[in-house]
């Protein structure tokens, strides 16, 4: 009988812990799957929303800074001679300052594959491909179709040859900008098409967009660009009832979660795909990994019946279990049970001991909490939890305050010394002002940020501006530095906090120039966010300053190149631009100094570690004035002018060498584009040269060099004024015959009679 109970209890035993074991396996494994499949759910629901936005907001962006820049362009002096004029060949300079105007500036140009203007009046066209009257143009009708509305854009992306067009052919595939001219009249008489190489766009806008398929359609139905052809064959041949879908399903395995917007500025919509493959095989594998631990413990389990015998030793197992866990040294105890009690104790003084570490470590968790907010990689369970574990108090407002330093002793900037700084006043800020704080300081994108929180939205703003006032304090005397704060809308919900960092940033961007009309506070160092809102006007951007400038630093002028930038940083605060127009002239301007390079014949990159990339990157990161005026200063003008007069000593003797060879070579027949295009220069360079060491332009050199060539044929052969034409490769004799009798003075018949008789 005693045998008989000691195996029966065995059994239950074994089977006890069997069950014990498995259900809560699987109970977990259905937890994960359903938890995966709802995460994955939401994550991929904020990624096509974000990426739809992100692709609105980049290519609305720039195809809308292409239309402002030719509705602005066709409005320039160079433009509306071409309107206004009959144009010949021989008006070679204003027909390149046309050119120039018409390739767009330096940060589009290398979205424009090509652009057409073509003056009705005059019947010229004018192209990236040349210059040609429009009765030889070979598809006339489908360019007059373009000239019922004033402006637009057009689709023929369905229409890529991908062959090298004729030079009388002009260029209507792809994706184009057209505008009717004059934009101001009734009466057009002009028209203007801009080919837009939409694979170069998205190759620039699209770069982060790895995990998405990317599709937009226009208007009309048509394709417009397309990550999957598959995809966007399917998305075409939907039924209008079926817009509202959110599925599109290729296979069986084989289904996108779709997203779109429709575009600002084009008549185009945006759709982002997802392909939920990967979440089914994230499903899968949970499942899988759930059947495989079953198997694995039940195999284990049954080994582990071998050794039952351990079963009937709970007491002293267990004592040993808790004694190891606990890091207890062995010691003589009466019992087991005093073990265990020890063992416990310990146990719990090592839980207070690791709470402790965890609230000394909780500014870094903070911060760490703090940058997924603003990243927005956090769902609303999450941040719930990361509340609570954190011990964050909010309640019902909040608003963030973004804060930049500045420098009172005028010192240059440093941009490590900063960053150091930054990190000495997030870890010193006195604890009253700590307290008022709802989350403790971080650091994120160059400036500091704070949270403030209150139940009543007046009392929050005037708490937010006694934390800038102890903030201020503080950093000036501690560092002998001024802070600039950015004060961002009022909110209620924490899953906002990225549009509310945004709003900080932006109003600490616009500190600088809209302090005077802010209303909100008597603070100079205070911007709120709404106060750019109600102060935000256009302004007219002065292109004086861009001629001012570039002409400053192409002739080596440091101190006036240094003047124009400080008429320029003063006209946007005098101007009070706010930040959302301001990047535009920011750029603008550093676009006309880069030109400068360009023209030279030096590449950006070869001056500035990192390239031009790094250049764009640097300025955007800059949020104060007098760091703007000094980047501008001594990172860009002064490397230029350096490397500029470096490059002109060594290179001008050797290039006009090669300038001269060629014309030799040539005959003189080459044109100031053919020669810039075989030496590899910019054509502003290449004339620039001939006035410095010839002071001549280079057609007026070529025509000299043609005239002389012209006379020695007619003084020392006796060749026929036909036969010398063809010879400098005049189309005819009346050409030849002009060109003589203008350069002379007189015609060449009688100037080889006058000069062969004496």
């Amino acid at each position: 009988m005693e045998t008989t109970r000691h195996l029966s209890y065995r059994s239950k035993v074994f089977l006890f812990l069997m069950i014990s074991a498995v259900i809560p396996i699987i109970i977990l494994g259905i937890y994960s799957y359903n938890t995966y499949r709802i995460g994955i759910n939401k994550e991929v629901n904020l990624t096509i929303d974000s990426s739809a936005k992100q692709l609105k907001i980049r290519m609305d962006s720039t195809m809308n800074s292409i239309r402002k820049y030719y509705l602005a362009a066709v409005q320039t002096e160079e433009i509306e001679w071409l309107m206004n004029e009959d144009i010949w060949y021989s008006d070679y300079s204003r027909l390149t300052k046309a050119q120039d105007t018409l390739k767009s500036t330096y940060y589009l140009s290398e979205y424009i594959t090509g652009y057409t203007f073509i003056n009705w009046d005059t019947g010229w066209v004018l192209s990236n491909r040349g210059l040609y009257p429009f009765s030889l143009s070979l598809n006339p009708d489908e360019v007059k179709a373009f000239k019922g509305d004033d402006q637009g854009w057009v689709n023929h992306m369905d229409q890529v040859t991908h062959q090298n067009l004729r030079r009388e052919e002009i260029d209507l595939e792809g994706v184009l900008y057209y505008v009717n001219l004059p934009v101001t009249r009734n009466e057009k008489n002009s028209m203007l098409t801009v080919n837009v190489d939409l694979n170069r766009i998205n190759s620039v806008v699209l770069d982060d967009q790895a995990n998405v398929e990317i599709m937009i359609i226009d208007g009309d139905g048509k394709l417009v660009y397309s990550t999957h052809s598959e995809l966007s064959e399917a998305l075409l041949q939907r039924d209008a009832s079926s817009d509202q879908q959110s599925q599109i399903t290729l296979s069986a395995k084989n289904t996108y979660q779709i997203g779109s917007l429709k575009s600002d500025v084009v008549d185009w919509t945006y759709y982002v795909a997802w392909g939920t493959q990967r979440l089914n095989e994230g499903a899968a594998n949970i499942v899988l990994m759930t059947i495989a631990v079953v198997l694995g413990f039940a195999l284990i389990s049954i080994l582990a019946s071998l050794f039952t015998r351990a079963i009937y030793r709970p007491v002293h197992d267990l004592s040993d279990y808790v004694t190891e866990a606990s890091g207890m040294l062995q010691q003589n105890y009466t019992d087991d049970f005093t073990r265990i009690s020890g063992s416990v104790d310990r146990l719990v003084d090592s839980n207070t001991a690791l709470e402790q570490t965890i609230e000394n470590q909780r500014s870094q968790l903070c911060e760490f909490f703090m940058t997924r907010l603003i990243n927005g990689t956090l769902y609303s369970e999450q941040i719930d939890m990361y509340v609570k574990q954190l011990g964050i108090v909010m309640q019902d407002y909040y608003l963030v305050m973004t804060i930049g330093l500045k420098n009172l002793m005028n010192e240059d900037y440093d941009e490590m010394k900063q960053d150091a700084l930054r990190l000495q006043v997030m870890e010193n800020i006195p604890e009253e002002i700590r307290n008022r704080l709802a989350i403790p300081p971080a650091s994120n994108s160059r400036v500091i940020t704070v949270v403030v929180t209150d139940n009543d939205p007046k009392e929050l703003e005037k708490k937010a501006i006694e934390v800038y006032k102890g903030i201020d304090i503080f950093v000036q005397m501690e560092y002998q530095f001024a802070i600039k704060v950015g004060v961002s809308s009022i909110y209620s919900d924490l899953k906002q906090f990225r549009n509310a960092h945004s709003e900080g940033i932006e109003a600490l961007k616009n500190n600088e120039v809209l302090h005077e009309k802010n209303t909100s506070s008597d603070f100079e160092g205070v911007m709120f966010y709404t106060d750019i809102e109600r102060n935000y006007e256009s302004r007219v951007y002065d292109r004086l300053m861009e001629r001012e400038i570039k002409a400053a630093v192409d002739s080596g002028d440091q101190e006036k190149a240094f003047e124009v930038v400080d008429q320029f940083v003063q006209h946007l605060i005098d101007h009070q631009v706010a930040k959302m127009e301001q990047q535009f002239y920011i750029h603008h301007f550093m676009d006309e100094i880069l030109m400068v390079t360009i023209e030279a014949g030096i590449s950006p990159d070869e001056i500035f570690t990192g390239g031009r990339a790094r250049v764009y990157q640097s300025v955007n990161q800059i949020y104060d004035l007098e760091r703007l005026r000094s980047f501008y200063k001594y990172g860009l003008v002064v490397p230029i002018i350096e490397r500029l007069n470096q490059f002109r000593t060594s290179k001008s003797s050797e290039i006009i060498q090669e300038i001269m060879k060629l014309i030799e070579e040539t005959g003189g027949d080459i044109t100031l584009n053919e020669c810039a295009d075989r030496l590899n220069y910019h054509t502003t360079y290449i004339w620039k040269v001939m006035k410095v060491e010839k002071n001549s332009t280079f057609t007026e050199y070529v025509a000299e060099y043609k005239l002389e060539a012209a006379k020695k044929l007619l003084l020392t052969t006796s060749m026929t004024i036909t036969d010398i034409a063809k010879e400098l490769n005049y189309t005819n004799a009346q050409n030849f015959i002009r060109f003589f009798s203008r350069m002379e003075g007189t015609t060449p018949g009688k100037y080889r009679k006058n000069n062969k008789s004496k």
